[in-house]
């Protein structure tokens, strides 16, 4: 075992000490001194220390312990630690009655960490490269403070003014354009998504304007709601479009154009070129195998289209899709459709009394659904003649008093019956007033005094004598 020798009382001394002890004060040259002054921002190398020269100066800081027991201990010069780690530095250290024996007895912190390099203001260079000033942007942010509020008055620089939440135009040389009928949201949100279907029949122009007509006096709902797709969302402002399948060929080429019309204003370029091609592929059908057909093709087609898949895919259909075509020429050969050059279905029409979806008949065609010409004769409302002894308006009613109104009720209850001077008026006799002279000659006429009795006696008191 190591003898340990009793620590004697710290005194100090002058730094001759150490030049006795052949203790180098300048330290032998390492890498990093022979290396140039690395940039502030620069990542720097890490210099691994000598091991050897580790060891050296812990020999040489035990010889210095052991030589110089009876004179006072110090520090050995910092420099010894620069050299190990360059992002160490050296504290002053206070010995507490002991000889350090090894590096770690002097206590080291890091050094600072290194500022990081500042940051370009990517707002500013936006600025540099779009050639807009910072009143610019002071401007566009108080139009879009206007915009959000809806309320209040500001005049831009170009002048413009925002009201209300609306942007005014100053330029005289930006006239309005001719532009399309405002669809309800629901209708315009599928067109942007193509993940709900649109009926053909929607994009009548009649249609739309009586529909944007009645979205102005309701309230549109949000994007999540559409997005939500409740039983509860309202699609139309008023009443649903018609049928599809009562479209005539003529009818359908004005609301295809329009419907390709109303996909290119919805962001879509694709999908217009290929509604061209569907177009065509439609119009040869109908030339050739009847316009039923084609009608029922296109309805299939929309049908695929404006779906939403897991996939998210939208195939090309501007060519003939031959499943499909195969499939509406069987539906159309059961139902005996192939045979008219037109819709047969529409009002008046051969089959006008047949369901176009189901090839049923229609409920209203039924047998038990008809109603006999008695039941749909209007029924004749006869209104009474008022009386004499008629209602009194209720306004006269409050203002009379308890008798008057019990007097009216008396009258009114006397007005149901025949008043005495009345009776036997306008009823007929059992002879005509005209016919005494056809009754013969041997007819006279009776006296109104004498007796009525079958024998023909005096009347009664005839002779009386009192």
């Amino acid at each position: 075992m190591e003898e340990v020798l009793p620590t004697p009382a710290p005194r100090r001394v002058d730094s001759s000490s150490f030049q006795q002890l052949d203790i180098p004060t300048n330290p032998r040259p390492t890498l990093q001194a022979h290396m140039p002054t690395p940039h502030p921002h620069t990542r720097q190398p890490r210099v691994e220390p000598d091991p050897h020269r580790h060891v050296d100066v812990q020999f040489e800081l035990r010889r210095a312990g052991q030589g110089t027991r009876p004179t006072a201990r110090q520090d050995p010069p910092d420099e010894y630690y620069h050299q190990f780690n360059t992002h160490r530095q050296s504290v002053h250290y206070e010995h507490q009655g002991r000889t350090p024996s090894r590096l770690g007895d002097h206590q080291r912190t890091r050094l600072p960490p290194r500022n990081p390099p500042p940051a370009r203001n990517q707002q500013c260079s936006n600025q540099r490269e779009n050639g807009r000033s910072q009143s610019d942007l002071d401007e566009e942010e108080q139009v879009r403070s206007f915009m959000s509020s809806k309320k209040g008055r500001f005049v831009l620089r170009n002048g413009d003014v925002v009201e209300n939440g609306r942007l005014l135009i100053a330029d005289e040389s930006k006239e309005m354009e001719k532009g399309l009928n405002q669809m309800s949201p629901v209708l315009t949100h599928w067109l942007r998504t193509f993940k709900s279907y649109i009926p053909l029949t929607a994009f009548n122009k009649i249609f739309l304007a009586g529909d944007q007509a009645e979205w102005s006096r309701r309230k549109a709902p949000s994007e999540s709601k559409i997005e939500d797709g409740s039983a509860s969302l309202r699609v139309y402002g008023g009443a649903p479009p018609p049928d599809e399948l009562l479209m005539q060929f003529e009818d359908w080429i004005d609301v295809m154009t329009l419907f390709i019309r109303y996909v290119t204003d919805a962001g879509w370029q694709t999908l217009p070129e290929r509604f061209e091609g569907h177009r065509r592929v439609v119009m040869e059908i109908r030339e050739h195998y009847g316009w039923m057909i084609a009608l029922r093709y296109c309805i299939r087609i929309r049908q695929g289209v404006m779906r939403d898949t897991i996939d998210g895919k939208i195939k090309n259909f501007s060519h003939l899709q031959s499943a499909i075509f195969e499939e509406v020429k069987i539906i159309a050969d059961s139902r005996q459709e192939r045979a008219y050059r037109t819709n047969p279905y529409v009002e008046n029409g051969p089959l006008s009394h047949m369901n176009p979806m189901t090839g049923l008949a229609k409920p209203s065609a039924l047998p038990s659904s008809k109603r006999t010409a008695a039941e749909t004769f209007p029924a004749k409302t006869v209104k009474a003649e008022p009386t004499s002894g008629d209602w009194i308006p209720s306004a006269k009613w409050r203002t009379m008093s308890k008798d008057e109104k019990t007097a009216a009720k008396r009258d009114q209850q006397r007005s149901s019956r025949r008043r005495d001077d009345d009776r036997g008026r306008e009823k007929d006799r059992y002879y005509e007033r005209s016919d005494y002279c056809d009754r013969g000659k041997d007819y006279q006429k009776r006296s109104p005094s004498r007796s009525r009795s079958p024998r023909g006696g005096r009347g009664k008191g005839r002779n009386r004598r009192s």
